[in-house]
């Protein structure tokens, strides 16, 4: 399970006065989620187990070429890459909502091809 949602979940069960301070368990559709309300907005999670399914998995991305990573999951799939197949700028240092500029699609440029997919 996402660990902001099991957080905002303690909090909001929290706020509804369906549970007090203390550890409570989630039943959730990855497993069981643990969850300590250490005071009204302080929590720490105990999420489900995590693993790597696989590891140096080749994926081919139009676009951008072969994209190398691990399979994992931690409540949810994810593809953990070691280095990023694209140059991702900050645009505007000083506003993180807008560090990837007007358009978060066109700040993120291919490494190794000068072209844009069709469609951008």
């Amino acid at each position: 399970m996402c660990g902001h949602g099991a957080i905002g979940v303690a909090v909001a069960l929290h706020h509804l006065g369906m549970v007090g301070l203390g550890r409570h368990r989630l039943e959730t559709s990855v497993g069981i989620v643990e969850f300590d309300l250490r005071k009204p907005n302080e929590v720490a999670i105990g999420n489900v187990p995590s693993y790597r399914l696989e590891k140096d998995v080749q994926v081919e991305v139009d676009g951008f070429g072969t994209v190398v990573g691990d399979i994992a999951w931690g409540g949810n799939w994810f593809f953990l890459v070691g280095s990023a197949p694209a140059e991702i700028r900050l645009e505007k240092p000083g506003n993180p909502q807008r560090c990837f500029g007007e358009n978060p699609a066109r700040s993120v440029e291919p490494r190794n091809h000068g072209q844009r997919r069709s469609g951008d």
